[in-house]
């Protein structure tokens, strides 16, 4: 049947031709190899120009796609400051660790200087962050409760911190010496 927005019999599918201008100029270069086909408008350095724009173009577009569901989750999670979730830590740094919301798809950071009880620091070769004293860890894939303490509109940024207890350590037996 052919490709009903470009009017054309055969085409090739990269993406959407519908969207994406660089998609209509391939569709034209590979029409101007066929027989009859109508010859290319594009010389090489007009065809490398025009390549040069359209990336320059995606770009700015995916950009402010980018910045535009930042600002909305921002503005959804502006009425949740206080509440509590159940999240996925995504990454670790010196800083502290960046959690995923579960269902919600929010990211945001936990600051190391916000965990509780003790001195937290980030362990880069393994990519931990391990508390002095407890030698608890947290680490990427694991599973924890944040409490949503702040959130920076400007920045399009989220700040939690830890919601659930310390974890109480286990008495052990006492040393016969």
């Amino acid at each position: 049947m052919g490709h009903f927005a470009l009017a054309a019999g055969t085409y090739t599918h990269f993406t959407s031709p519908i969207r994406r201008y660089p998609d209509l100029i391939v569709h034209r270069v590979l029409a101007s190899t066929l027989p009859g086909g109508r010859p290319s408008p594009f010389t090489p350095a007009a065809l490398s120009a025009v390549a040069g724009e359209c990336s320059l173009s995606e770009r700015r577009a995916a950009d402010a796609e980018r910045e535009l569901v930042e600002w909305k989750k921002v503005k959804f999670m502006a009425e949740r400051l206080g509440e509590e979730f159940n999240a996925l830590i995504t990454s670790t740094t010196r800083f502290g660790f960046f959690v995923e919301l579960e269902d919600l798809f929010v990211e945001g950071l936990v600051p190391l200087e916000t965990l509780p009880g003790e001195r937290f620091n980030y362990h880069e070769n393994s990519h931990k962050i391990v508390g002095d004293r407890s030698r608890r860890e947290f680490s990427i894939g694991d599973r924890v409760l944040v409490r949503l303490d702040r959130i920076e509109a400007l920045d399009h940024k989220l700040q939690f911190s830890l919601a659930e207890p310390e974890p109480r350590r286990p008495r052990g037996r006492a040393r016969r010496g």
